[in-house]
């Protein structure tokens, strides 16, 4: 994604620990999405998709 000239939701891309490598601005575009946040970090407990094969 760093390289493409594409584009694409670069701010959805988040660690597996729910931070963001890219601070204030991206949790801006995240909450504008919806996208639950707890402090600065992603509730990725809330935000994880259902796994629809259990």
């Amino acid at each position: 994604m760093a390289t493409t000239n594409e584009n694409v939701p670069w701010h959805r891309v988040v660690r597996s620990d729910g931070t963001v490598p890219k601070g204030v601005a991206q949790l801006r575009l995240l909450r504008a999405e919806g996208v639950p946040i707890r402090g600065h970090r992603v509730d990725l407990a809330q935000a994880r998709l259902p796994d629809l094969q259990a």
